[in-house]
């Protein structure tokens, strides 16, 4: 994940590494260049009546976050890329982030077709948790059917597809406008991440 800190400063956080500020400062102008480019590449608009935006970056698939000043006091972003390893419930034992007894409650839930809400603070793991259990509905021959706001899940099963929002370039589809046709793909499972 890279970010551009409220003193325009660009902070980087990497996956066994931790936080850590490097060189890069941005001007105010150049960050709302940035911005701006970003909102023309996928088809909206960034402005004082529209301060803020989320986007998956074009070609790469990374998640931007974006904020005007209208909302903060200098322009900010967000940009996470997506995971490039898929932790399976297994590996997250090893790890000592789930225990013996929450794995093995967790698979069952799973396999049982049990319903899982998956909450927590930004950073916290959410999508590395939720792609876990993914991996577990991937073992069986359902039908998987992924909702999202942005594109962050991944699902290794035979039979997934992903619905997610788009922005500008038509045709637009929100999430609610997304609703009617994720029902009507009959999923036998499904996945909703906003």
């Amino acid at each position: 994940m890279s970010y551009c800190d409220a003193e325009l400063d660009l902070v980087r956080i990497r996956l066994g590494f931790g936080k850590f500020q490097t060189d890069v400062s941005i001007s105010d102008e150049n960050a709302k260049r940035a911005l701006y480019a970003v909102a023309y590449g996928i088809g909206d608009v960034c402005n004082e009546s529209k301060p803020s935006i989320s986007a998956e970056l074009p070609g790469t698939g990374e998640r931007f976050q974006r904020v005007l000043p209208a909302l903060a006091e200098s322009p900010l972003f967000v940009i996470r890329k997506k995971a490039a390893k898929v932790f399976t419930l297994d590996k997250l034992e090893q790890q000592g982030v789930v225990p013996p007894e929450g794995h093995s409650i967790l698979r069952e839930a799973v396999l049982s077709r049990r319903n899982i809400l998956v909450v927590g603070g930004t950073d916290s793991g959410k999508t590395t948790f939720a792609n876990a259990l993914l991996q577990v509905v991937a073992e069986t021959k359902d039908r998987i059917i992924i909702l999202e706001d942005t594109k962050k899940l991944q699902c290794e099963a035979a039979d997934a597809e992903y619905l997610h929002k788009t922005v500008g370039k038509p045709p637009s589809m929100g999430i609610s406008r997304l609703a009617p046709s994720f029902i009507a793909r009959k999923p036998a499972r499904d996945c909703a991440s906003l």
